[in-house]
């Protein structure tokens, strides 16, 4: 194999390789070149036409994988924010497997553009905020789109207790006011509560003082 041309630009490097099978490009961007340059222990960016190592092209099509795995997961992550762990599975689904995705994942991890526990954070207060979810049901989701037991734990924490209490507390209000008395109807307002995500003791909490603001 030849390397044939190599054209640098602002904001990419395309290297063609010439063999037996016709022409392959391979695009890169410069400060993965700059990476490529530097484990080959070269100064400067070689001059074309020149032989192709097998060190050297295996290098190539690393950092042309893991300059794809980048630009990919950093559209992923601008449409719609991520854990680490579910950029990784639509890595795999675009075809980034192994370390081109995990070196995506640390790259946008390292410039900010993936923070797990502002991103959790948001999403938790979202939930309680509008959609009235309790903890238990924001908890089984975060752990759904991938987030860890521990940022889960902190983000929950984190979040004032007021929110919680004004969740349930506009659900009955809007929903159960006055709580049902009649023991079908209100077992039925207890499992939809528990649905929410709120559990026993803050539904009982919740009723007692709806009870105590209606009797004024």
């Amino acid at each position: 194999m030849i390397c044939t041309a190599i054209l640098i630009n602002d904001t990419d490097v395309f290297v063609t390789i010439t063999g037996n099978d016709g022409e392959e490009e391979c695009c890169l961007s410069p400060n993965r070149w700059k990476r490529l340059l530097q484990r080959m222990e070269w100064t400067a960016s070689p001059v074309p036409p020149f032989p192709v190592t097998p060190d050297f092209y295996d290098r190539l099509i690393y950092e042309r994988d893991v300059t794809a795995a980048i630009r990919c997961a950093a559209r992923l992550q601008s449409h719609s924010p991520r854990s680490k762990r579910e950029l990784l599975r639509k890595l795999r689904e675009k075809g980034f497997c192994g370390e081109p995705a995990e070196e995506a994942a640390a790259f946008l991890i390292k410039k900010g553009y993936l923070n797990e526990q502002e991103q959790a954070y948001a999403f938790a207060e979202n939930a309680v905020t509008r959609k009235r979810y309790g903890k238990r049901r924001i908890s089984a989701a975060l752990a759904a789109h991938g987030y860890d037991n521990a940022v889960i734990r902190t983000v929950l924490e984190k979040l004032p207790k007021e929110l919680w209490e004004d969740a349930i507390a506009s659900t009955l209000q809007k929903k159960y006011t006055p709580f049902p008395t009649e023991p079908s109807e209100r077992q039925k307002a207890y499992a939809a509560l528990l649905r929410l995500g709120f559990t026993g003791g803050e539904i009982q909490s919740a009723i007692h003082k709806a009870k105590e603001k209606e009797d004024g």
